[in-house]
């Protein structure tokens, strides 16, 4: 099996995963400023918008970009607020989902082709998040012998991975059980052809892990309108599919790049401290800085 990993000598990519609710939007913006003050390295974060920082300078930010906004921003965003609104549509969100997730990797790369930062976080990432939250939409209506492949705790998920990647056979009782496998092929060879950079892994990960009671409290404390997918069911299934990624990502990259920090009774200072322990610990390169 091909294992494809971030490939760029300088930039260490870092991505942050979890179930809705665990924090990812609010501490993945952070980490640009203050990884590069902790760690003196230039830094950037890609979740809703970019911001990629230097010790001593701004380099770009929401609203701030001296070199022009990148296209794959806006059409992230653009596709966010699309798969927000189609949340109720069980067959359509996953699509627009995957849309917004492949045009953040997008943004991943271009940002590591302009600034050149020591260290790059972005919230979730293409493969490893539709892998987590998979299980959520899955066909109700599947052959008995595809969900129960599907919710088998001793699912390997090297094999829906070497469907997406290779194009190796998979029971396509199984690829009918989940809608999105076809997009997720379909966006694997439309990387490939043009160079995108979609579908790499990160070289390292953070967890955080969370009780799905916590996660609602936290949503619902929030204000906003909740997702259908917002719920204990959905939560807790989709947090059992991320403690399976967090395994498959060990397997290949090793124990040392994969941090699960368990954020249910910790602040956002707390858990962003655990996070910047986490990223001293990596082959972080600092020699490159403005």
């Amino acid at each position: 099996m091909k294992f494809e990993v971030w490939n760029f000598d300088m930039s260490f990519y870092v991505s942050i995963i979890g179930i809705d609710g665990s924090g990812k939007s609010t501490v993945t913006p952070a980490l640009a400023s203050l990884a590069a003050a902790e760690l003196n390295v230039t830094a950037a974060a890609v979740g809703e918008g970019l911001s990629c920082k230097a010790p001593r300078e701004d380099l770009c930010a929401p609203g701030f970009a001296p070199d022009g906004e990148m296209m794959s921003v806006r059409i992230g965003q653009w596709f966010r607020w699309l798969s927000k609104s189609a949340a109720a549509h069980r067959r359509l969100y996953p699509l627009l989902k995957l849309l917004h997730l492949a045009a953040q990797a997008r943004t991943v790369r271009q940002a590591v082709d302009r600034y050149q930062p020591g260290v790059i976080f972005s919230e979730g990432n293409l493969l490893l998040s539709a892998a987590g939250r998979a299980i959520n939409y899955v066909d109700a209506h599947a052959a008995a012998s595809a969900l129960a492949t599907l919710t088998n705790p001793f699912l390997r998920l090297e094999i829906l991975y070497d469907y997406v990647m290779d194009g190796k056979p998979l029971s396509p009782d199984l690829i009918r059980a989940m809608p999105g496998l076809k997009m997720m092929r379909w966006l694997r060879r439309l990387d490939v052809r043009l160079k995108l950079g979609l579908m790499e892994l990160p070289d390292a990960i953070v967890y955080l892990d969370i009780a799905p009671e916590v996660a609602l409290a936290r949503l619902v404390a929030s204000g906003q309108k909740l997702d259908p997918h917002e719920n204990i069911l959905d939560l807790t299934q989709a947090r059992v599919m991320y403690r399976h990624v967090v395994s498959f990502f060990r397997r290949r990259r090793g124990e040392r790049y994969a941090r699960v920090i368990d954020v249910t009774g910790l602040s956002v200072g707390q858990t962003l401290r655990h996070i910047l322990d986490f990223a001293r610990t990596l082959p972080i390169d600092r020699g490159a800085i403005p």
